[in-house]
């Protein structure tokens, strides 16, 4: 239990530096779940692969990845990781099913929680599970009668019992980021936007696409009650190819 309290105490990414060069932590315990968003050539994908990695320091008995990819292309250097809780997914047929598993799965923990009388996460021994949707505008588009209501039970529920949600888009349109999603996700990164409206839509204010793009962000956090504006940490592919095989 001491283990998983510390892993559940110290979940956290390093994304960045803010603009006096300190390093800026995300941290998922108290952030269990983001909103990232960003125009092409924003460094939304590298804002992605950057987290990713910064957890991967956890073995897979302790953090557990469920990587839903429809492009096909931005996860497949992960594709042989042993932190995989099913291979890549890579169609919008399979991430509803595999997302109304991990739904089920949500609810299995809370009622094992209760049952035992846990009343916080950090006295299980359940591992914390990374649900990361790379461009989940895509989903949006083909179901998302199916899909947004699985979203928002994870982003109400899965946050105590160890499951956490990552969504990346570059279109943050109010039809894809919606009212529900934004209400229960608060936390959210924001790369340069296409518009002003999109920046509305992410952060809830205009700022967002004056950025310089590049990974130049701003992180907007529940708990704080000022946005910080940071450069995103630059991860290449032979970075991550050098920490997946080690």
């Amino acid at each position: 239990m001491e283990k998983q309290k510390q892993i559940e105490e110290t979940l956290c990414a390093c994304i960045g530096c803010d603009t006096e060069g300190n390093p800026v932590m995300l941290d998922i315990r108290k952030s269990p779940h983001v909103l990232i968003a960003g125009a092409m050539g924003s460094g939304k994908s590298i804002c992605i692969h950057t987290i990713i990695n910064s957890v991967l320091r956890f073995t897979p008995n302790e953090v557990r990845l469920l990587l839903v990819d429809t492009k096909m292309v931005e996860f497949s250097v992960y594709k042989n990781l042993p932190h995989l809780y099913v291979p890549i997914v890579k169609d919008a047929e399979n991430a509803v099913k595999i997302i109304k598993e991990l739904c089920g799965i949500v609810e299995e923990r809370r009622k094992e929680m209760e049952e035992n009388g846990y009343s916080d996460f950090s006295q299980t021994n359940y591992s914390q599970i990374l649900l990361i949707i790379d461009e989940f505008a895509g989903l949006m588009c083909m179901c998302k009668d199916e899909i947004e209501p699985l979203l928002i039970t994870i982003a109400q529920l899965g946050g105590a019992v160890g499951i956490h949600l990552i969504l990346a888009t570059q279109c943050p349109t109010s039809d894809v980021v919606t009212d529900s999603i934004k209400a229960n996700m608060p936390c959210r990164i924001a790369l340069r936007t296409s518009s002003i409206s999109d920046s509305m839509t992410i952060l809830g204010c205009k700022g967002a696409e004056q950025l310089k793009g590049c990974g130049d962000a701003i992180l907007k956090r529940s708990n704080k009650a000022k946005e910080t504006r940071l450069q995103i940490s630059y991860i290449n592919h032979d970075n991550m190819n050098a920490i997946v095989d080690i």
